[in-house]
């Protein structure tokens, strides 16, 4: 083992493997930790995980990579977070600015069904702007042209990983998307398009509108989990079927996401043995909170796996991805798909 990888059995790993009881959490649930300081990681040993990492996505050649994906791959696109300054619920005077409870009120179900203006205002605000998709968007997409993609569970909202061409059949929206609306009364559906239509329109307060169903008249909520409400059907059977069942993934990618939001944050504790696990994020967390190194060997009866951890403050999502890019040798296929855009029909 170089000197540059850690190494760590199982009896040393106990807290930073073993996922907490999922019993207490319910879904959507904000689970945080006390904040740690950064390690300090060289460029050499960010280089030496970039190579092992390169190395292994060579050598895959039928669909078994796992992405696990949140809003850090789309920061890149301009999608402000709901911290960013004078914008969203989190920054001083929101919650007089949305006449809230609390903050989280927005996106809880029961105070959606008494009050959908507050989250139509922050919608109006948010989500308007046409996005586009990001460098590691089309690193994801070259991941499933090269047939190498098994499955991308994506927290984001925005649908940016459909944009980009990746197939439905891959993506698994834990948290619901943006794209589509649902009246609560008749479930007649309705596309973003069509909601952002009834959200530009004016009234005598010049306020925000609530979207309302043309059939039944009854007010039109977006096809995400709120709190309160269980996670897609569809999540479950996956992570089954992907982790448990076949256990076929030889690579779990987590990207731009501090996993702190249960049940998803413990998807990559279920990774079979053996399974070569990524983090690539600003900061370490969930299965990779304990790392001092950029590369750690888990060497134990009960957690067998290699761990790379790409991060901290001064590089970005797209940069880690742009040099992993590089060391594939896939440049020119990556801008070529930056260059064509989103896909006409997907």
């Amino acid at each position: 083992m170089s000197q540059q990888q850690e190494s760590v059995t199982s009896s040393s790993s106990q807290d930073d493997t073993t996922p907490p009881s999922t019993s207490s959490l319910p879904s959507n649930q904000q689970y945080n930790r006390r904040p740690r300081m950064e390690p300090q990681i060289s460029p050499q040993e960010k280089q030496h995980a970039i190579q092992l990492l390169a190395q292994k996505i060579q050598s895959i050649s039928e669909p078994s990579i796992i992405v696990l994906a949140g809003s850090g791959l789309s920061v890149a696109s301009g999608i402000p977070d709901f911290r960013s300054p004078g914008i969203g619920i989190f920054v001083n005077g929101s919650l007089d600015k949305y006449n809230l409870p609390d903050p989280t009120a927005i996106f809880e179900k029961n105070y959606f069904m008494e009050n959908p203006k507050p989250f139509y205002e922050l919608r109006r605000e948010m989500f308007m702007k046409e996005y586009m998709p990001t460098k590691s968007h089309y690193f994801l997409k070259l991941l499933q042209d090269k047939n190498k993609l098994m499955r991308l569970f994506t927290q984001n909202i925005d649908g940016l990983e459909r944009k980009c061409g990746i197939s439905k059949d891959l993506v698994v929206h834990c948290h619901g998307t943006f794209e589509t609306y649902h009246c609560v009364k008749c479930k007649k559906e309705y596309s973003r398009k069509e909601v952002n239509e009834k959200l530009m329109t004016t009234t005598e307060q010049d306020t925000v509108p609530v979207p309302f169903c043309d059939a039944c008249g009854q007010v039109l909520k977006p096809d995400i989990v709120m709190y309160g409400e269980d996670l897609p059907e569809e999540f479950g059977k996956c992570v089954f079927s992907d982790l448990k069942k076949h256990k076929n993934c030889q690579l779990f990618m987590v990207i731009g996401t501090s996993l702190q939001v249960y049940p998803v944050a413990l998807i990559p504790n279920y990774a079979p043995q053996g399974t070569m696990r990524v983090l690539i994020n600003r900061e370490r967390c969930g299965a990779f909170y304990n790392m001092q190194s950029a590369v750690r060997e888990m060497d134990g009866v009960k957690n067998h796996h290699l761990d790379l951890y790409l991060g901290g403050q001064e590089d970005t999502i797209d940069s880690y991805i742009e040099q992993l890019v590089k060391e594939l040798g896939w440049e020119e296929e990556l801008q070529q798909l930056v260059e064509q855009g989103p896909p006409t029909e997907l």
